[in-house]
This record gives structure tokens, C-alpha cells and sequence, in this order.
């Protein structure tokens, strides 16, 4: 496999049209107890040159969710997180 995956995720020859290309079309649903079925949240897309949340059922969760998880990591203090163990700069012998 390409060993850059991350910049160039492709397979094959036909980056150019579009095949080969690695990405991500997620639904979401979530599933509680006081509910029969499922219900869709809405879908997360990922490409190379592609992020997309398209809420479904009129409902903000995902946006919202990935707004939480911004104002996270601009001041963990403030949500009693500390992120610093995760700092990929120090190296685990």
C-alpha cells in the first residue's frame, strides 16, 4: 500500500476520475430504550477534499457534537480535560 495514505488516499491508477479513492459515508443512528426503531441522526461524509455533516429528521446532534468536541480542544480546562497525555511530540519507549 502507498505508504502516504494520508496525503494521497488512492489506490490504483485513476485518481484522476475518482476511483480508488479511500473515503467515508457514514449514517449515523442512535438507538435508545424508549424508542421501537432507530433514529437517523444523519450523515458524516469524508473525502480528500471532502468533510460534510448533512443533519437528517431536523436534528443538529452531529454539528453540535463536533462543536462540543472543537470548544474541547481549544480549552480542556474548561471541560476538565487534559489532553496532554495524548501529545504525539513525546515518545513512548
Amino acid at each position: 500500500m502507498y505508504k502516504n495514505a494520508a496525503r494521497r488516499p488512492y489506490v490504483g491508477a485513476h485518481c484522476a476520475d475518482g476511483k480508488g479513492e479511500f473515503a467515508l459515508d457514514w449514517e449515523v443512528k442512535t438507538w435508545s430504550d424508549d424508542l421501537e426503531d432507530p433514529v437517523t441522526l444523519g450523515r458524516v461524509k469524508v473525502g480528500l477534499l471532502d468533510f460534510q455533516i448533512i443533519p437528517e429528521n431536523g436534528l443538529s446532534t452531529l454539528q453540535d457534537a463536533l462543536d462540543k468536541a472543537q470548544d474541547a480542544f481549544a480549552d480542556p480546562k474548561k471541560y476538565g480535560l487534559d489532553f496532554s497525555l495524548f501529545n504525539p511530540q513525546k515518545a513512548v519507549a
